[in-house]
């Protein structure tokens, strides 16, 4: 299994992967319980120039829809599910400010939220949140809060990982042929990445759609630690659960080579679907924390208390140079109202991407229509946070999702915003 440190892309359309030199790192990370050194050149590569790693900025962290891991396990049925809801993106979030002092005084903050001063600190769940992000918008409390981290004119940034995603990709980058494909592209990088994307998209929109069929399938090769007597068998069941389940998607272009590059799996020595643990798509989300931390080494990070992640982390040693790179700390939310705003923020996005995995494009544009002047003021706000962010700095938006996501949330926070605007003339009308 892997994780992306190098070819590191920003709130884009294009989805976040791996090169394959870095498979041997992640399975030493996650089984090897030993301490581990590595350069921080060995890690973090391939960075867009845009992204500027050289600000002293503090990142401060919350996040959400953390199940710990994603895996098949066994029910009372008899069968198998997924431990987690796949919709739910993992999301590690917040603010990120040049201020020493972020100036903010707790007493006030409570009162212009409307928020009781006995409360022990700042949160999400207890003072925003509803069963959806359409009813958390519906608040008052949520459109001052998003007005305040306007005002304090400070970014956001914002990690977004589909465990799901993650989880099946490997089978693709297991069994194509990348020269081949290449070669068929005419040698165009532009339409071959294109191409290869949209082959995991459509290879995540099948599997997806039956999540019964795929957790069966999983569990009975204990993938994605397949063993090599089983491989034939696991490709020509995958063939035929994707031509059963495929639907309309049947019809698109890619599908005759989808199904191609599974059957020619057969003959493909395996090195990213074995020796992993059995009926794990996702061990932890360790390393997209350290991530973060190298890739802006000269800002502080400070992390909300995670023992599985401090724990874990800590086993890594990351040298720049001779120096080692300990830029980053786990605090106690409750001491430090960076990380109580980051709360805010991230369970914000957290619900968001939710939204937007459960909804079909035409969902989508239907509830746009429903939406009061307060939903439509929070989505704008959020909108322009995220915009003015990405503007600052492409490394604040950092997905590892389909091709098509962050595109589909992008539109969805823009139609919002302009409606907004068009309501707001109209009153001033």
């Amino acid at each position: 299994m892997r994780v992306l440190f190098g070819d590191v892309l920003a709130m884009e359309i294009v989805e976040m992967e791996t090169v394959d030199n870095e498979t041997d790192f992640i399975d030493e990370v996650v089984h090897d319980k030993e301490k581990l050194e590595f350069s921080i050149k060995d890690l973090i590569h391939d960075v867009p120039e845009d992204i500027d790693r050289s600000i002293k900025y503090t990142f401060y962290y919350d996040e959400s829809n953390n199940a710990g891991k994603l895996w098949v396990k066994p029910n009372e049925e008899g069968s198998s599910t997924f431990n987690a809801d796949i919709d739910e993106n993992f999301v590690l979030a917040g603010i990120v400010t040049d201020k020493i002092n972020l100036g903010i005084d707790l007493c006030a903050l409570y009162k212009r939220l409307g928020i009781k001063n006995q409360a022990p600190e700042l949160k999400f769940k207890k003072h925003f949140s509803e069963k959806n992000i359409l009813e958390t918008v519906k608040r008052p409390r949520t459109l001052n809060f998003l007005k305040l981290i306007d005002e304090l004119n400070i970014d956001i940034h914002v990690t977004n990982v589909n465990s799901f995603y993650f989880g099946i990709v490997d089978i693709i980058d297991e069994f194509i042929n990348l020269e081949k494909l290449l070669k068929e592209s005419g040698n165009n990088d532009c339409f071959f990445m294109r191409v290869y994307c949209g082959i995991k998209q459509l290879f995540y929109d099948i599997l997806h759609g039956c999540t019964k069929e795929t957790e069966k399938l999983f569990n009975t090769y204990n993938y994605p630690n397949i063993e090599k007597c089983n491989q034939d068998r696991f490709c020509d069941d995958l063939v035929a659960l994707l031509k059963k389940y495929s639907g309309s998607m049947s019809k698109h272009p890619f599908f005759r080579i989808l199904l191609t590059i599974i059957e020619e799996g057969k003959n493909v020595q395996l090195v990213l679907l074995k020796g992993n643990p059995s009926h794990t798509l996702l061990e932890n989300y360790t390393l997209w924390y350290l991530q973060r931390a190298l890739l802006f080494p000269h800002s502080t990070h400070v992390f909300d208390k995670n023992r599985q992640i401090s724990s874990e982390i800590q086993r890594i040693v990351v040298k720049d140079k001779d120096k080692i790179v300990n830029n980053y700390s786990f605090d106690d939310s409750r001491n430090v109202i960076g990380i109580q705003l980051s709360d805010v923020i991230c369970g914000l996005y957290g619900q968001f991407y939710t939204y937007i995995n459960k909804k079909s494009d035409f969902e989508l544009a239907k509830d746009i229509n429903k939406l009061n002047q307060t939903q439509l003021a929070c989505f704008d706000l959020l909108f322009k946070l995220q915009v003015r962010s990405d503007k600052h700095n492409r490394g604040y938006f950092y997905a590892t999702v389909p091709q098509n996501f962050m595109e589909r949330a992008y539109k969805f926070l823009q139609r919002c915003s302009i409606l907004a605007i068009i309501m707001l003339m109209i009153d001033i009308a």
